[in-house]
């Protein structure tokens, strides 16, 4: 007998087939993830040209994007745009792969944004960067996950049928 899938190897379950309209993800979750991998790439983006070159955005005259508070602003919406996206993903697909890039991509983003804002470690823009990119590989694994699952699919537990 068929076993229910949980959709985390990327194809479909046993016994169950993909329509088309199967092969893209929910609207909200695709939705989620665009802006969390927008926010994501934005972030990483903003850190690396902080870091590369500090005076680049003051002499384009956004002096503003410098200060402090924008970069936490990048970050707590990265994050919080990432929960959601994670949340979702995991309710389709459960995968815990994915789960992983995102718990270790926030934790990167704000381990680094933490050592940049208190000056405790050198390097931490590099963990900055580092988490914003795995923040946008979280989103672009989770997009695909949902893909191979029904839309609005809530993932059960693998269970036997007996």
């Amino acid at each position: 007998m068929p076993v229910a899938s949980q959709h985390n190897t990327g194809g479909p379950g046993i016994g169950m087939t993909t329509s088309a309209a199967d092969s893209q993800p929910p609207v909200t979750t695709r939705i989620w993830d665009k802006l969390g991998g927008l926010a994501s790439a934005t972030c990483a983006t903003h850190c690396l040209a902080m870091a590369a070159v500090p005076s680049l955005l003051p002499a384009l005259g956004l002096r503003a994007l410098t200060n402090g508070w924008v970069e936490w602003l990048f970050v707590l919406t990265a994050l919080g745009i990432a929960g959601i996206a994670a949340w979702r993903g995991y309710r389709t697909h459960r995968s815990q792969r994915v789960l992983t890039f995102f718990v270790v991509g926030a934790g990167l983003l704000m381990l680094g944004r933490l050592g940049e804002a208190t000056h405790l470690f050198p390097g931490a823009t590099v963990l900055s960067i580092a988490g914003g990119v795995t923040l946008f590989w979280a989103h672009i694994s989770n997009t695909r996950h949902c893909r191979h699952c029904p839309p609005d699919r809530e993932a059960v537990a693998e269970t036997p049928q007996v």
